[in-house]
């Protein structure tokens, strides 16, 4: 992160990225769901749930963001998506 500018921003979110399968799964859904819901279609390699959107952060703060998100520690957990909702 050296190279980066100092007033230069990104748009910062923490998520949960599904495995290759699961990925795949939701694309095809997605594909199905698009004549009824609209929208746009996205790659699949982009799919993802996002837990909080932290908007433009400095890039200044990105190491400490990192830093912080390795201390979160959870067990893992099952989810389970069989609905869809737009809005």
């Amino acid at each position: 992160m050296d190279n980066i500018p100092k007033n230069s921003t990104a748009r910062v979110f923490f998520a949960l990225w599904p495995n290759d399968a699961e990925r795949s799964a939701l694309a095809a859904w997605q594909a199905v769901l698009k004549p009824t819901c609209g929208g746009r279609v996205m790659r699949a390699d982009t799919l993802h749930l996002t837990l909080v959107f932290l908007g433009n952060v400095p890039c200044a703060r990105l190491e400490a963001l990192q830093l912080a998100a390795q201390e979160v520690s959870a067990p893992g957990f099952d989810l389970l998506i069989d609905e869809a909702r737009y809005w």
